[in-house]
């Protein structure tokens, strides 16, 4: 979790800021390449604990009466 966020209005939220591309889940590559496998295993094993942190998150929030965000590029860079 990246920060915690209070609004005027009483709402709270536990925050997190990715790259979209950590948030999407990885396509595998058309041209197999060492290094073009070795970047799609990454992103895996890197979608898969965003994944699963992510899942841990919401339920703490969910318990907590939080709400949780996950911001990417495209939300900030508006």
């Amino acid at each position: 979790i990246d920060f915690y966020m209070e609004t005027v209005n009483g709402k709270k939220f536990l925050v997190e800021v990715k790259p979209k591309v950590e948030t999407i889940p990885p396509v595998y590559p058309k041209k197999k390449t060492i290094k073009s496998i070795a970047n799609y295993n990454n992103a895996v094993l890197t979608y898969t604990i965003n994944t699963a942190k992510w899942e841990q998150a919401k339920k703490f929030c969910d318990e907590k009466g939080l709400e949780f965000l996950i911001l990417t590029e495209d939300d900030i860079l508006r």
